[in-house]
């Protein structure tokens, strides 16, 4: 049986109203004039064996394309400035398939343009997967936790 958010809901959360409610609360704390946020979520922070830390922007496929806001775009690649920091934009067809098989796309936040094309719109950037690497999720995640920053070691290749 194929894991999903009904067969094994937010299993390390001990109460979805709390968490659903502080991501209300960090959303609306800080504001723009009109009474917008003006502030993001981090979907996922990882410390590797090694100190490092691994960023990761979840997108849903929205048509084997991902799309990513400028702002989102902007500020993840002034994370990844940091030697110590690997960001990487991860796409799924589903966010509700938990099975360690499911195939996700990926790239770091620095490839976005040379190698990975996108196009520039209005409201931010779209990421065709097919130009994306692509992996199961186990296989991510055995890399992802076995990557080295500072070295460079890279396992795209």
């Amino acid at each position: 049986m194929t894991a999903t958010r009904q067969t094994r809901p937010y299993k390390n959360i001990r109460n979805v109203k709390v968490y659903l409610d502080s991501k209300d609360f960090a959303h609306n704390l800080i504001t723009y004039p009109n009474g917008a946020p003006a502030t993001m979520d981090i979907d996922a922070v990882h410390m590797n064996q090694h100190r490092d830390i691994i960023m990761l922007e979840q997108k849903e496929d929205l048509g084997r394309f991902l799309h990513i806001s400028h702002i989102q775009r902007d500020v993840y690649e002034r994370f990844a400035q940091a030697d110590f920091i690997r960001v990487y934009l991860v796409g799924t067809r589903d966010y509700t398939n938990l099975d360690e098989n499911e195939m996700v796309y990926y790239c770091e936040i620095g490839d976005l343009g040379n190698p990975v094309p996108y196009k520039d719109g209005m409201n931010g950037i779209q990421i065709k997967i097919d130009d994306m690497l692509y992996a199961p999720k186990c296989q991510f995640s055995d890399m992802i936790q076995a990557d080295r920053v500072f070295t460079g070691a890279n396992f795209k290749n």
